[in-house]
């Protein structure tokens, strides 16, 4: 990159950081912290919900720090319990809503329980964010942060995405809550 490119590309990621409403700032962030690399290993429980309470209040305070309401960003841990443990392919599986880092024992304490009697694959988080000054048609986002890769991986949490973006939208006649 020469000389004369660094302040175009400045002036170009100027301006589109400002194009972008404070709650798409908020998601840019989560997004470009998130590990670029999928590692397929298998964490126990606490190793989960300490990811993913640890992600959710950081993205509470982004979104408190611009002003926003910290309860207009979700994340729900996405886990599954393989039908054939050799083969780690997801089977039945559920998306588990975090609350705030005070509040995860009782999900910590039921994962636990699972664990111990099946093997548990955390698949990812999958995101939910409203966006009161959306400048599109839906002022809700969804989207995906996957901890493991594969075919099955990725179908459960584009079925799970896919059904809590319908219940989104039968609610949506409603208003933001």
């Amino acid at each position: 990159m020469t000389g004369t490119q660094v302040p175009a590309r400045s002036e170009g990621r100027k301006a589109m950081e400002e194009s972008l409403t404070q709650a798409e700032q908020v998601r840019r962030k989560l997004k470009a912290g998130a590990p670029r690399k999928i590692v397929n290993e298998l964490i126990s429980p606490l190793e989960a919900i300490y990811r993913a309470a640890e992600r959710v209040e950081r993205a509470r305070t982004w979104m408190s720090d611009a002003g926003l309401n910290p309860d207009d960003i979700r994340a729900y841990l996405v886990w599954s319990i393989p039908e054939d443990p050799e083969n780690a392919e997801p089977g039945t599986y559920k998306p588990e809503l975090i609350p705030t880092s005070c509040a995860v024992g009782a999900i910590l304490a039921d994962l636990e329980q699972r664990a111990a009697r099946n093997t548990m694959l955390f698949l990812g988080l999958l995101w939910w964010q409203a966006d009161r000054n959306s400048k599109t048609t839906s002022p809700i986002t969804l989207w995906v942060s996957q901890w493991m890769g594969g075919k099955a991986a990725e179908t459960v949490l584009r079925v799970v995405r896919d059904a809590i973006a319908k219940r989104t939208m039968e609610g949506f006649g409603k208003g933001l809550s």
